[in-house]
């Protein structure tokens, strides 16, 4: 038999945070967006205004709300309850069950972003890079791999624009994958061929710029290789090299978020916490 204060516990667990009577500072502070901004998205993604997992049924916003609170920071699932008013196996059920969902439908715009290379915007990359002093005039992107060693060997791949936009993000592949592998098996290369010919006239289509892992072909450029080579060749390698830094640029943040969340995730398990 339960005790007074277990009752009163466990009626203050089960009492529902209701998202829309949150500040626009607390909102930010716990999800990193305003409820506007997380009303947009659901929107934007179609999502049905309840959730029905199993188990548990859930409005929408909210569901978004608590996925992006244990992203923002590796949290404690019993932290998490008492915060949302939802037990912590219903927590974690949720946030198991709202990655999928958004996986479903993003990750095609994940896997490679066709809108955002379109013809417009493909003449529009092309001609910054160009601008900021590529050798070539029909590249509108980079690709890369980063690899994440702090406690598994994780790699992604990704596709930066020069807006500053990930327009493709491939992974965790596990162990450390060569480049080429990646780029082979993710069938990128079938992409770039649809969508980086927008004419029938070779002369016009665009390339991505990767590098010495890459194998070059129509639709993408490496660094020329050699022990000798000539003064094109070192033009174009340095020339590349100084527009390139803009995936770099893009990788630097990464890997500290992606060890900040698995060392959380560890820890979670050394004291024993059901995560699943």
């Amino acid at each position: 038999m339960t005790s007074p204060a277990q009752r009163s516990r466990h009626r203050s667990v089960c009492k529902r945070l209701v998202l829309h009577k949150l500040s626009r500072k607390e909102c930010i502070s716990h999800f990193h967006f305003s409820f506007e901004d997380i009303q947009r998205i659901t929107n934007a993604l179609g999502m049905d205004e309840t959730c029905n997992f199993p188990g548990i049924k859930i409005e929408q916003n909210l569901g978004l709300a608590i996925l992006l609170n244990q992203y923002s920071f590796p949290r404690h699932l019993d932290d998490m309850a008492h915060y949302f008013g939802i037990n912590a196996q219903n927590i974690s059920r949720v946030c198991r069950e709202m990655e999928d969902l958004l996986f479903e439908k993003m990750r095609w715009g994940m896997q490679f972003d066709i809108c955002h290379f379109s013809p417009s915007n493909m003449e529009r990359f092309s001609k910054a890079i160009f601008d900021k002093g590529a050798a070539f005039d029909n590249i509108v992107g980079f690709i890369d791999g980063t690899m994440q060693t702090y406690i598994y060997a994780l790699k992604f791949q990704t596709i930066v624009t020069p807006d500053g936009i990930t327009s493709s993000l491939l992974g965790p592949f596990i162990g450390s994958c060569h480049d080429y592998f990646i780029n082979t098996i993710s069938k990128i290369e079938d992409r770039l061929k649809k969508y980086l010919a927008p004419t029938s006239d070779p002369e016009k289509y665009y390339a991505l710029y990767g590098d010495t892992a890459y194998m070059c072909s129509v639709h993408l450029y490496s660094p020329y290789l050699g022990a000798v080579l000539n003064d094109h060749d070192k033009f174009c390698n340095k020339s590349m090299s100084k527009v390139r830094v803009a995936v770099e640029w893009e990788f630097e943040e990464l890997p500290l978020s992606l060890e900040d969340y698995i060392s959380g995730l560890t820890r979670d398990k050394i004291e024993g916490e059901d995560i699943e």
